[in-house]
């Protein structure tokens, strides 16, 4: 049988698109597909990071100016018109690609350009029906609309999530339009074994586009400065610069897989963005620790997922402006740990179901 070709087209938003994609990666070369990646920026540099012998196309990068202070959506509209202008060019891109590379299908993660008319091209998303700000819901429909039509020009849509009523993304992926299908959560992770001896009071993980990402590490930096516990603090940046000398929290720029988990299992709170692969993330690693999110300003889809897993009481969310360490922690203890079992089992047949449909096809 020929080894067939996969394209991965990743979108550089944090890291999280990058890493949900490293279980399908690693699923494709198990069944002897060869995968060939592409995207920009820090994802590019994690998945070389992780995967260094594999082959990489760099993208043109989306250059998205993010907001200091504004609303997220409302800075992104603005930006609409040199975003569709990318999109053409990626669109483009991806067809050169493909003829070099002689794809035989590609996956898309969140990157609406990255498909191809004569070859099977799939789009990942959580995100159906995008969130729209307070005062701009009258807009929802239109948007709704808009994401609908460019997903159609994909032949599947591949949601990393359950079809059933317990799900991770609530009404931002359900009810499913006509070309989708659920494939389950997506993580690198494994089940944590959960250690006794808890190193640290609060493990920080932090992500995301800038300024927020450095706005909030300077936050938990002086939050940090004022506890009388130990803490670490993951800056999730690729470059050799700490920015933040601390004698009450350690400080590093990056982690593997490996630390992350090890870490986690050794810290009573976790806080971080709650972006919907540190979900997927949390789902699959159980982790003993209580989580904090604080969703970053702006951000609807975090926002919004914040406020469901809280309601569920399985997390505290705290807007980042009125942040305060104490006040956190203290209503973290009354939250159940993010623990949903039934999950595990039923990602792997999902995923497995939808990559052997393309594979074999």
């Amino acid at each position: 049988m020929k080894t067939k070709t996969a394209l991965l087209c990743v979108l550089n938003w944090g890291l999280g698109h990058a890493a949900r994609c490293l279980p399908i990666i690693k699923a494709l070369e198990a069944q002897n597909v060869k995968v060939i990646i592409a995207s920009d920026g820090d994802a590019l540099a994690f998945l070389k990071k992780e995967l260094p012998s594999n082959i990489f196309e760099e993208l043109l990068s989306y250059n998205i100016q993010y907001p200091k202070d504004k609303n997220m959506m409302m800075a992104i509209g603005k930006q609409m018109p040199s975003l569709l202008l990318a999109l053409v060019r990626e669109q483009k891109a991806t067809k050169v690609l493909a003829e070099i590379h002689q794809v035989d299908f590609i996956i898309s993660d969140n990157r609406y350009g990255c498909y191809h008319s004569k070859i099977k091209s799939i789009f990942i998303t959580h995100q159906l029906y995008p969130k729209m700000p307070d005062g701009a819901s009258l807009l929802q429909n239109v948007v709704n609309k808009i994401s609908a039509n460019r997903i159609k020009k994909f032949s599947e849509c591949w949601i990393p999530d359950f079809p059933n009523k317990t799900n991770l993304s609530g009404n931002l992926a359900h009810p499913p339009l006509p070309n989708c299908k659920y494939i389950g959560s997506l993580s690198r992770f494994s089940n944590l074994q959960n250690s006794s001896n808890k190193k640290y009071k609060v493990f920080a993980l932090l992500s995301g586009p800038e300024p927020q990402r450095s706005i909030l590490e300077n936050i938990l930096i002086k939050e940090f400065e004022e506890s009388s516990f130990n803490s670490i603090l993951v800056r999730g940046k690729f470059d050799n610069s700490i920015q933040n000398s601390s004698t009450k929290a350690k400080v590093v720029n990056y982690m593997n897989e490996k630390e992350i988990a090890q870490t986690l299992s050794e810290s009573e709170y976790f806080i971080c963005r709650g972006g919907y692969s540190t979900i997927m993330d949390l789902v699959t690693m159980q982790p003993d620790a209580k989580v904090v999110f604080i969703p970053t300003p702006g951000q609807t889809e975090q926002e919004y997922l914040a406020q469901k897993f809280a309601s569920e009481n399985l997390c505290v969310t705290m807007a980042q402006k009125k942040f305060s360490l104490s006040e956190a922690l203290e209503k973290a203890e009354k939250v159940k740990s993010f623990k949903l079992e039934n999950y595990i089992l039923e990602s792997s047949t999902l995923l497995s179901q939808a990559l052997t449909s393309v594979i074999t096809a």
